[in-house]
């Protein structure tokens, strides 16, 4: 980091240095055996005209006062050796007179036009170098995000201004409370005084400490740093002895430029807050959007189910005649169906909200894979009346550390959806393996696919997939979180959920979990075979002992 901006020195004036002091003496020389070569061949009127030129050249050279002596000296003895009566400072003509002085006061005028431009010019130069400086201050600021970050930049660029100035024992930086951030302390550890003293100065906005008017006999310095709302924060210097500070020479050249590094400070901050105000504006707008939106979804994806229900209630109990068993019985599924419908958006909606809390926790036990896809076949079944889905499971697999009930409610959402967008005959398939070094959880069917541009947007809560070919439009409105939560439940697990297009056609919603390299073996339970879905890998149970919502009993192995 560049140390601490002071005021610029002016520059090294050219008729200090040695070569310059070299080129005017031999500017003199020359012009010396220039007069001494023409000396009574030209009048001495025309030579002093050379005398003229050297002075202008000279002021170019050499300082005003030095140049103004300089040429005097020349003058002088230009008088001695070549203006009548020679051998003397006398003048005898009154027109040599005028010329003498002529070129006396051209050099001297030279001089000082040449000493303005310098000065000018080393003043520009400062500006720039200030400018330059101010600029590179702004934008290493502008990295930092975080008022400590700031604070820190800010500290950091003091002490390796100030590390030349006596006394200094510390620096440290005041941070009130703001916003969503704490009171903090950047810097080296103040005392309780310096504590104190900080929290006055920012009350009050004035500066405490020596050499300030207030508070002489403090050993520290305590600046409060202006904004556009008041202090924004407080520096505090810690002095060895009292009588050092702002007023001591040594350190008003070290703390001269202190306003240009405290101008950027303070505009970074107040970026930066402003950066956190607009955060949380986006936030609270984002959030209060989607609460409106989950209320409509939700008011939206019940009114049907409500209505089915209703009607279907309505005619069990008014109907005038008996009902024969038939009727009776598609009423009671459409009660059924509809009722889990109702209960299978509530607990996404659950879920959801809770996975995305701050510090959710997962009930992870070790589960065995066949259990779960097990348990997702049973819960299928009653919407699968021509046992459309087929399962493989990968044989050997170990157990999994995991929340069954949420791996569980995963694999339904998707399974639902293939039954629902796959198309009225496509085979779905549901595959458990290994793969890269983790267990993949795939749900597989060759509809119609996604579109590649929904492909990552069906996974943000109440995003819908395209309708499958045929598919009325009230049966295709879901509430559009299984997939979000699906990610969500993936996620919190450490894992991923991904979709895949398939080759010639369809969707693979694949879900990656690890493995952990400890993880116990499942016990070698023989299953009932599926000849329908019999392929390399062992199939998962299907059968009667396969309970709606309750996992196959499997004895295995208890971990240690």
């Amino acid at each position: 980091m560049a140390p601490l901006a002071a005021p610029p020195s002016p520059a090294r004036r050219p008729g200090s240095s040695g070569r310059t002091l070299a080129a005017a003496a031999l500017l003199w020389g020359l012009t010396a055996l220039a007069l001494a070569a023409l000396d009574g061949r030209v009048e001495h009127a025309t030579l002093a005209l050379l005398l003229v030129l050297a002075a202008a050249l000279s002021g170019l050279l050499l300082p005003p006062g030095p140049s103004v002596a300089v040429c005097t000296l020349a003058v002088a003895a230009f008088n001695w050796s070549l203006v009548p009566p020679r051998g003397s400072l006398r003048v005898a003509l009154q027109p040599d007179v005028l010329l003498l002085a002529t070129t006396v006061l051209v050099g001297g005028l030279v001089a000082a036009l040449v000493a303005r431009q310098r000065r000018a010019a080393e003043r520009a130069a400062a500006q720039a170098t200030r400018a330059e400086a101010r600029r590179a201050w702004a934008e290493a600021l502008r990295g930092a995000a975080h008022p400590r970050e700031l604070a820190a930049a800010l500290l950091d660029r003091l002490r390796e201004g100030l590390r030349d100035r006596p006394g200094l024992l510390g620096a440290s930086l005041w941070l009130p409370a703001a916003g969503s951030w704490p009171e903090a302390w950047v810097g080296d550890p103040p005392g309780a005084e310096q504590r104190e003293g900080a929290g006055l100065a920012h009350r009050l906005g004035r500066a405490f400490g020596p050499g300030t008017g207030h508070h002489e006999a403090s050993s520290a310095w305590i600046l409060p740093l202006p904004g556009p709302q008041g202090p924004e924060g407080v520096l505090v210097l810690g002095l060895a002895r009292a009588e050092r500070g702002p007023a001591d020479p040594v350190w008003a050249e070290g703390l001269a430029a202190l306003p240009e590094l405290l101008e950027p400070y303070a505009e970074a901050l107040a970026q930066a807050r402003l950066r956190e105000a607009a955060a949380a504006a986006r936030a609270e707008a984002e959030a209060t959007t989607l609460r409106n939106t989950l209320l409509a979804s939700i008011a939206h994806d019940q009114r049907t189910p409500l209505a089915a229900l209703l009607g279907a209630a309505t005619a069990l109990r008014e109907t005038d005649r008996p009902l024969d068993p038939a009727r009776r019985a598609a009423l009671l599924d459409t009660v059924i169906e509809e009722a889990e419908g109702l209960v299978r958006l509530s607990e996404n909606s659950l879920q959801l909200a809770r996975l995305e809390a701050p510090g959710a926790r997962l009930a992870a036990d070790w589960e065995s894979v066949e259990e779960i896809v097990a348990t997702v076949l049973a819960r299928a079944r009653r919407h699968d009346p021509a046992r459309r889905l087929k399962a493989r499971v990968e044989p050997g697999l170990p157990l999994l550390q995991a929340d069954a009930a949420r791996l569980v409610q995963l694999l339904d959402n998707l399974v639902d959806n293939a039954l629902r967008h796959g198309g009225p005959a496509g085979p779905v398939e549901l595959l458990a393996r290994r793969q890269d070094g983790g267990l993949l959880l795939a749900v597989r069917d060759r509809g119609p696919g996604v579109p590649l541009a929904l492909r990552e947007r069906i996974f943000q809560p109440f995003e819908r997939g395209p309708r499958a070919p045929g598919e009325a439009a009230p049966q295709r409105r879901g509430a559009g979180l299984g997939l979000a939560l699906g990610r969500a439940i993936a996620a919190a697990h450490g894992g991923r959920l991904r979709l895949r297009a398939r080759a010639h056609g369809g969707a693979s919603f694949e879900c990656w979990l690890p493995l952990a390299a400890d993880a116990p073996a499942a016990g070698e339970v023989p299953l009932a075979a599926d000849p329908a879905s019999a392929r390399s890998e062992r199939p998962a149970p299907d059968g009667p002992a396969a309970q709606p919502g309750l996992p196959v009993p499997r004895p295995r192995e208890t971990p240690p």
